[in-house]
């Protein structure tokens, strides 16, 4: 027997049958060659760039346009003609138009709607008054950047840049900028079929389990939608505000690729507006007597950057660092490059690295001259860092960036908002090539001399005693001048300098540049049982590891997993071979304290 496929309505489920019916068709042809020869000439380009030989396969390949939709809302076709004889028709802009045209009033508009898409394709020229030749229109028409999700490439950007060349005679925009789609974190285009929808509002106030499931039901969603919400948001979904979903979608938006949202990286970027927050308020503490219009002369008088500490200087240079990166980014649309860089400044080098080392000088409550211009020096440099990075993160995180920005002290004279601020650039003038040497090398120490006491459980509020033997005598001199940053980075008991030898007994090692951190670790931890867990550690990390690895050795697996698991499990791999490489080192580095 025979069977025959018919369509069916996804959400409904009743059978779709076709209906032949007139239609209003524009001929695209004569339309879309100047708007393929705009972009062949440069006039109009695409970022990225790949979409553009997306764009020229459409334009160069297009068919006739249907632009009559039979709906109940839209524009209505602007065509006349008598109810009981459609073969003569009439097209004006008005009624009155058609009955002159005509010469008869017994006309009737047709029924039908306008193409959403083809009232949009107006928009760049229609919305600044045109017909009317405005000021708006010959100040805003074309404009600079066009930025659009790239499935409506089609849609709107192509008839844009047909009717704006048709009607304006000119591109209506310069560039192009077309981001990414949002997806699950499976890579799944969202579906309320589906059931893995994630409605922004939810992630910005939070909802349970039961709201989502009511409202899907009050959506009509199917009973698989239903159980899929159950599924995937077993907990509901926790409040994360507004500024933490923006970040996580600007911190996501590479080009070329979709953003696989999720959930976990939202909480995350919301642990990151409080870190600002919490920097914030500790700064609010300590501003007392603070002078920002004096502190603002002395740092543009370059005599009086002496005043300033070594990591005071390093904060204001790293700052200037990372204004220059963002704005390279942004110029390059590189969205997601200039949030990593705001989110590396604020977290690790502000928060993390800056407040700890200014902590000391900010607390020193003695009455000596040079105690006092350290503080000051200190409080302008924390003041400067936080209004600066809250300009720089204003269009990423709008509403914590405004609310901290406004209790920030400021030079006089500055505007009322945040948001109608210059946007930062780079002052050369502050960039401090050798306090990034200096604080980098004691970062350096720092981080290896954390690592190894983390390695082995270590509390971080336990002192160690540390020893370190430098391969230059340039190297040793530099830590004894700075030894202070050191030892306010990580919490050390004796602090042992020498130049090259062996490492003490005693002491497990790591080489950084040349030089061996050696922690003392004898009769600070319990050997036999650190091995223990390193080898539980091991055994797991092999276990995972030999299930990854027979499935990429499963050549059926590889070739019909979809490309983005395999993907996927190759960096998986690679992740604990790198475990497996540190476990064993520690092992080794264990020996020497039994």
């Amino acid at each position: 027997p025979h069977t025959l496929s018919v369509g069916h309505c996804q959400r409904c489920d009743t059978v779709v049958e076709p209906l032949l019916s007139l239609q209003w068709f524009v001929k695209s042809e004569p339309l879309a060659r100047p708007a393929i020869e705009a972009v062949e000439s440069g006039k109009t380009k695409f970022v990225p760039e790949m979409w553009t030989k997306t764009y020229m396969h459409w334009m160069t390949n297009i068919k006739d346009w249907c632009v009559s939709r039979q709906l109940w809302w839209g524009h209505r076709i602007p065509v006349w003609y008598h109810p009981e004889d459609s073969s003569q028709f009439w097209v004006a802009r008005t009624a009155e138009e058609a009955f002159e045209k005509a010469g008869r009033k017994d006309l009737v508009q047709d029924e039908d709607v306008l193409d959403t898409w083809f009232s949009s394709s107006l928009w760049p020229f229609s919305t600044l008054g045109w017909p009317e030749q405005t000021k708006e229109l010959k100040t805003f028409y074309p404009t600079a950047v066009m930025e659009t999700g790239y499935d409506i490439l089609f849609f709107w950007v192509a008839r844009m840049m047909m009717m704006g060349l048709y009607f304006m005679k000119k591109v209506p925009f310069r560039t192009v900028y077309l981001h990414a789609i949002v997806v699950d974190e499976n890579g799944e285009k969202m579906s309320k079929v589906k059931g893995n929808v994630i409605d922004p509002l939810d992630v910005i106030h939070g909802a349970t389990r039961e709201q989502l499931v009511q409202k899907a039901k009050e959506g009509l969603a199917p009973p698989q939608a239903i159980r899929n919400i159950e599924k995937n948001f077993p907990d509901g979904i926790p409040a994360s505000g507004a500024d933490a979903l923006r970040f996580t979608l600007a911190s996501m938006a590479a080009q070329g690729r979709n953003l696989r949202l999720s959930l976990a990286r939202v909480e995350g970027y919301r642990n990151f507006a409080n870190k600002l927050w919490n920097a914030a308020r500790f700064a609010q503490r300590h501003f007392a007597g603070f002078d920002a219009d004096r502190f603002g002369d002395a740092v543009r008088d370059s005599k009086e950057t002496a005043s300033l500490g070594i990591a005071d200087r390093w904060i204001l240079s790293r700052l200037q660092r990372t204004a220059a990166e963002v704005d390279t980014a942004l110029e390059a649309f590189r969205i997601n490059d200039a949030a990593q860089a705001l989110y590396r400044f604020v977290w690790s080098e502000l928060c993390d690295w800056y407040i700890e080392l200014a902590k000391p000088v900010l607390n020193d409550q003695t009455n000596e001259i040079s105690v006092q211009r350290a503080k000051r020096a200190a409080q302008g440099s924390l003041a400067l860092a936080l209004e600066t990075a809250c300009r720089l993160l204003h269009p990423f995180m709008p509403f914590i960036t405004e609310e901290i920005w406004q209790q920030l002290p400021k030079p006089t004279g500055t505007p009322g908002s945040i948001m109608i601020t210059m946007y930062p650039v780079a002052d050369e003038n502050l960039v401090d090539e050798e306090a990034e040497r200096i604080v980098g090398a004691m970062q350096e120490l720092a981080v290896a001399v954390r690592a190894l006491r983390a390695e082995y459980s270590v509390p971080p509020s336990q002192p160690v005693d540390v020893t370190l033997l430098f391969g230059s005598v340039a190297s040793l001199a530099l830590t004894r001048t700075h030894e202070s940053l050191l030892r306010t980075a990580v919490k050390i008991g004796a602090l042992t300098l020498g130049e090259g030898g062996d490492p003490p007994a005693g002491t497990v090692v790591s080489v950084v540049g040349g030089t061996q951190v050696c922690v003392h670790l004898k009769g600070q931890i319990d050997v036999a049982a650190e091995r223990v867990r390193i080898e539980r550690d091991m055994a797991k990390t092999d276990k995972e590891r030999t299930g990854i690895a027979g499935r990429l050795g499963n050549a059926a697996f590889v070739d019909k997993a979809p490309a983005a698991v395999v993907e996927k499990e190759r960096e998986r791999l690679a992740e604990l071979d790198d475990r497996r490489a540190r476990l064993q080192e520690s092992l080794v580095r264990l020996a020497a304290l039994a």
